[in-house]
């Protein structure tokens, strides 16, 4: 018979990480000047237009359903991240 367990194999972090959250501006910064110079050129409108479609010909009950399906499991993770879960034997 086999066992599912779960074990604790990292502390959680009790504070962020500065030179994660500095990487992630810097990251942001530059997705925004590539957005800005993309959206000037006639291949950033043709993106952008597809991009529209994709939003439009997906309907909105998937994407509400989508998003729900990952809050909940965001939710699961954090519940058993933080210790209150049930050990399953």
């Amino acid at each position: 018979m086999m066992r599912l367990t779960i074990r604790h194999g990292a502390k959680r972090p009790s504070h962020f990480s500065w030179p994660f959250i500095l990487l992630g501006l810097a990251g942001l910064a530059l997705c925004l000047g590539a957005a800005a110079w993309l959206a000037q050129s006639q291949f950033g409108h043709m993106v952008l237009l597809f991009v529209k479609l994709v939003f439009h010909l997906v309907p909105p009950l998937v994407w509400l359903g989508g998003s729900g399906v990952v809050a909940l499991w965001l939710f699961v993770l954090n519940y058993l991240w933080r210790g209150n879960g049930r050990k399953l034997h």
